[in-house]
């Protein structure tokens, strides 16, 4: 059955009956896709190597783990705006780019997503340069918090996504994988999951933040100190 349902759309049904509904199918295709490791002195295992497509209009969107020989195909896509996620990769490997149809899709920001085209190949470039952060957060007695929400916020434009982590029974952190670059650290006692990927909700605790900067196949250890759940629930 070359067709699929994937497209959804919200309907309102109020005290009377919905007319007029039209339910349209599209044709699935595939996206062909390779990937290519820059900066390997050896090659990596990549045998984990997931990449996803999701999209704000559709659910169930295709996924494929990437062949020993670094092709992959996404099956049953449709046409629709998109974006492209790698899991998987070793901690020393970083996404360095990705480019469908030639067209390099930006990390992050309004601009993130690509439209579908036919035949258009996916070309995922990892660099094998990656750093990592690690550390501890310790409380106003110096000891370790454990269960504190970290996040990591990449800074500058075109940066990829605020990651977050929580410390082990140690109160420990470790975020590996990372694009070189600035970035600003954070740590919580307890928040509501997800609020630190808000930057409204972040705005308030800038003053708190732990700067870092991370070189190529950098390795750095920093400690944070908590925001305690009072002064997080006083924001």
């Amino acid at each position: 059955f070359p067709y699929t349902t994937l497209f959804r759309s919200m309907v309102v049904v109020g005290d009377r009956h919905v007319d007029g509904v039209v339910m349209t199918l599209v044709v699935a295709s595939e996206i062909h896709g390779t990937v290519k490791v820059e900066d390997a002195a050896t090659p990596p295992d990549l045998g984990e190597l997931t990449i996803a497509m999701s999209g704000e209009t559709i659910y169930g969107m295709p996924e494929a783990v990437v062949a020993p020989d670094l092709s992959f195909v996404l099956k049953d896509v449709v046409p629709t705006r998109f974006k492209v996620g790698v899991r998987g990769a070793p901690d020393c490997c970083y996404v360095k780019s990705i480019r469908y149809g030639g067209e390099r899709i930006p990390d992050a920001g309004p601009d993130s997503g690509i439209e579908f085209a036919s035949r258009s190949t996916l070309e995922i470039t990892l660099s094998a340069t990656a750093a990592q952060v690690e550390g501890a957060v310790v409380d106003k007695d110096g000891k370790g918090v454990v269960g504190a929400t970290v996040a990591l916020i990449p800074r500058g434009a075109g940066t990829p996504a605020v990651r977050s982590v929580t410390t082990n029974e140690a109160g420990r952190y470790r975020f590996a994988g990372l694009k070189p670059g600035d970035y600003q650290l954070l740590a919580w006692e307890d928040i509501e999951p997800g609020a630190c990927l808000d930057p409204d909700f972040r705005k308030a605790f800038e003053s708190r933040a732990e700067s870092v900067t991370l070189d190529a196949n950098g390795h750095q250890t920093v400690q944070l100190k908590v925001i305690s759940a009072e002064e997080a629930k006083g924001q």
